[in-house]
């Protein structure tokens, strides 16, 4: 059975790379606040955690250009794997961070939507469950809320909504796809009947003309 959705549509991956600049820049907008200036004062895992969130814009932007080709669903999937990994750096890094450790999961939305965009929703729904299952592994380490369901549930219902938005857009563009087909067949097959009746037309035209000529040909051969 094929898992993939296919093609996707060009609207779908320029609302996916609006929605994700923009995520993508609160979070690093908060982290900005959140981290200590100058960057001396940073610690090895301030620094490991803002290289996490470079990598995941990095890991990103690799993804989106791998969706406007077809490239394989392995070398996607890959850094999609990526992005989730990077993503639970960042999260596990910035543990000292109580506001960052409530931030930087937001992105798996980012992810989820890629997802949700590349293969069918049973799948998606899938993946993002085990994103979610990582995410309150590494809290069982680290973090502000270690071994806690409820916030690895609720960013589970946000990347949930992710799927279901992009799920519905996509279903969208592709019933907007399949009604243009159709009116295209509906126009070309109007124009096919349109010229069917013009040369019926014209056949019955051409017939009567015959007949009538032929009865003038007759009657005259009959005078003379």
């Amino acid at each position: 059975m094929d898992i993939t959705t296919g093609r996707i549509p060009p609207t779908l991956r320029k609302q996916l790379n609006v929605q994700s600049l923009l995520l993508l820049t609160a979070v690093c907008g908060i982290t900005a606040l959140e981290l200590p200036w100058p960057l001396d004062l940073w610690t090895r895992s301030d620094a490991a955690g803002e290289a996490a969130l470079a990598g995941f814009a990095l890991a990103y932007t690799v993804t989106a250009s791998l969706l406007e080709r077809d490239s394989s669903a392995a070398l996607r999937g890959a850094w999609l794997c990526a992005q989730a990994g990077f993503v639970l750096l960042a999260f596990e890094r910035f543990d000292t961070y109580p506001v960052l450790e409530l931030t930087v999961p937001a992105l798996l939305a980012v992810i989820a939507s890629q997802v949700a965009a590349l293969v069918i929703e049973p799948v998606a729904i899938a993946m993002i469950m085990l994103t979610s299952v990582a995410l309150w592994a590494v809290t069982l380490l680290h973090g502000v809320w270690p071994g806690e369901v409820i916030p690895a549930v609720l960013f589970l219902a946000l990347q949930g909504c992710a799927v279901i938005l992009t799920a519905a857009t996509l279903r969208a563009e592709q019933a907007r796809d399949d009604l243009a087909r159709t009116n295209a067949e509906l126009v070309s097959m109007q124009s096919f009947v349109s010229e069917t009746v013009r040369d019926r037309e014209r056949l019955r035209i051409a017939r009567d003309l015959h007949d009538v000529t032929g009865h003038k040909l007759t009657a005259l051969k009959i005078n003379l």
